[in-house]
C-alpha cells in the first residue's frame, strides 16, 4: 500500500545470510509483543539455533520486549544504520521474492487473510528453501555460476529421487 497508516497485516521475513535460509511469518499487525510472537515462532522453525538477530530500525523491532527476549535466550541483538537502505539487503531481496511477487502490495485486514498468508508463507518457505537456489553470487564469471547451477540443480534432483524411491 502506499500508506503505513491504520491496520494491516504484514510479514515477518527472516534470512540466515550463511546459508540463504528464509522463514516467512505473517504478523498480526505491528505491535510490539505481535512481532516478538512472530520471532519466536521463526526461531522455532529454523533447523539450526538462532545466534543473532539483525533488524532494521522501526518501533516494532526497537523496543524493551524484544531486547529482553533476546537477552533471555541469548541472542546477540544489532540493527541497521539509520537511513542505510542496503543493510537489510538480504531481506529486501528475500522480501520480494517471497512476498511481493506472490502477495502483491495490497493491504489485508481479516483473519482469513491472516490464515491465508500463513498457510502461502509456509509453503513459500518449503519451495525457496528446498527447491529454488539460494546462491548468488555475481562476482563469479556467466559459466561458473552455470556450472554451480546445474551441480546443485543436479544434486538436489538427485536428493529428491532418492527420497521418493525410500518411502
Amino acid at each position: 500500500g502506499e500508506s503505513t497508516e491504520g491496520f494491516y497485516l504484514t510479514t515477518l521475513t527472516a534470512v540466515d545470510v550463511a546459508t540463504g535460509w528464509t522463514e516467512l511469518q505473517a504478523v498480526w499487525g505491528t505491535g510490539k509483543l505481535r512481532v516478538a510472537t512472530a520471532l519466536h515462532r521463526v526461531r522455532e522453525k529454523l533447523p539450526f539455533a538462532m545466534r543473532e538477530l539483525h533488524n532494521d530500525n522501526g518501533s516494532e523491532f526497537l523496543n524493551c520486549t524484544l531486547r529482553n527476549w533476546c537477552l533471555k535466550e541469548k541472542i546477540a541483538w544489532t540493527r541497521g544504520r539509520g537511513y542505510q537502505k542496503n543493510d537489510q539487503a538480504y531481506v529486501e531481496q528475500k522480501n520480494w521474492f517471497n512476498v511481493r511477487r506472490y502477495v502483491g502490495y495490497g493491504r489485508y485486514t481479516s483473519k482469513e487473510a491472516y490464515q491465508t498468508l500463513q498457510q502461502l508463507h509456509s509453503l513459500l518457505g518449503l519451495y525457496s528453501n528446498f527447491f529454488r537456489s539460494n546462491f548468488l553470487n555475481f562476482r563469479l564469471g556467466l559459466r561458473s555460476r552455470l556450472r554451480i547451477w546445474l551441480n546443485f540443480r543436479l544434486r538436489s534432483l538427485n536428493s529428491c529421487w532418492n527420497f521418493m524411491h525410500w518411502n
